[in-house]
């Protein structure tokens, strides 16, 4: 099974528990040799895409996201990818109507065997293969971009508002090191804390130079917030491929992976450099950049 038949199931479904996803996602990388650690990279990847939502009101449930066209950050024309719940008969109805009405249609597959279905056409186009499409109610979002670039929350605020904790006696304790990019058992200040106990439990916090420890919601929050006050880097942009990189081991919140992931509607590559984000203009890698804490250099504002 390809990850885009488990989308179909997905959709279908509506809802579920993550035990049930797991094991239905299990079966893509049957043969891998970590199958957990792959599940995890298309719960991540489906996330970003506005597939579906997990961990629904921070509980252990998934949902799908309602069917939608979602605007792109590329191209002089109005291009779209579509998101969310889906079939075989809705990725037909839609290309057809599509074409009929005079839209670029191109799909590819990407990470895990997901198809990227992108329709380029002028806004009312696009408006016009939304409203012609019958089985569902398709949304057709132009700006989801920018809408998403305006609810993002700045790292700072996740250390500002933060109730203070402690890691529980007997928990597993390690630091991220922001050199070296990974989890260590030393455990340094400033520095992203993650919690495990022996039942999996897990919590995040950063730890201050007085030892008081904040609460983080997650891993990708808790180390882009040590980050900041250690004003390392770890985002970097090219302005002339319009690439946006972060280390492998430090991905981006959630919420910042979506608007670089919804600039192509393409899952950030892994490689050797770490996880890179297609077309994505100078504007949107500057507001990421900002809000995560790290520096932009003086330069980036001479490509926007």
């Amino acid at each position: 099974m390809k990850a885009e038949q488990l989308l179909y199931w997905m959709s279908n479904q509506g809802q579920g528990t993550y035990a049930s996803f797991k094991r239905a996602a299990s079966q893509v990388f049957a043969g891998h040799d970590d199958v957990s650690q792959q599940v995890n990279f298309l719960r991540w990847t489906l996330t970003e895409l506005s597939h579906a939502t997990f961990f629904v009101d921070e509980g252990t449930n998934w949902r799908i996201r309602p069917p939608s066209l979602l605007g792109l950050a590329t191209g002089s024309s109005s291009r779209t990818v579509l998101s969310g719940a889906r079939s075989p008969a809705l990725i037909a109805e839609v290309a057809d109507n599509a074409r009929r009405l005079g839209c670029d249609v191109q799909t590819s597959d990407e990470d895990f065997g997901l198809q990227r279905i992108v329709l380029s056409a002028s806004s009312d186009v696009l408006a016009e293969v939304a409203a012609a499409t019958k089985s569902v109610q398709l949304a057709y979002l132009p700006d989801h971009v920018l809408t998403l670039c305006r609810e993002l929350d700045p790292i700072r605020n996740y250390l500002d508002t933060a109730d203070e904790g402690k890691p529980a006696h007997g928990w597993d304790i390690t630091s991220f090191n922001l050199t070296k990019h990974s989890w260590q058992k030393e455990i340094q200040t400033r520095s992203a804390i993650e919690c495990k106990s022996r039942y999996y439990e897990v919590a995040y916090y950063v730890l201050l130079d007085d030892g008081r420890y904040l609460k983080m919601p997650g891993k990708r929050e808790a180390v882009y917030a040590s980050a900041f006050l250690q004003q390392k880097e770890l985002v970097s942009y090219n302005p002339e491929t319009r690439q946006l990189t972060t280390p492998s081991t430090a991905p981006l919140p959630i919420p910042f992976a979506q608007v670089a992931t919804l600039c192509s509607g393409r899952p950030a590559q892994l490689t050797a450099v770490g996880r890179v984000y297609d077309e994505v203009p100078a504007v949107i890698a500057a507001t990421i950049m900002l809000l995560t804490g790290q520096r932009l250099p003086p330069s980036y504002w001479l490509t926007m």
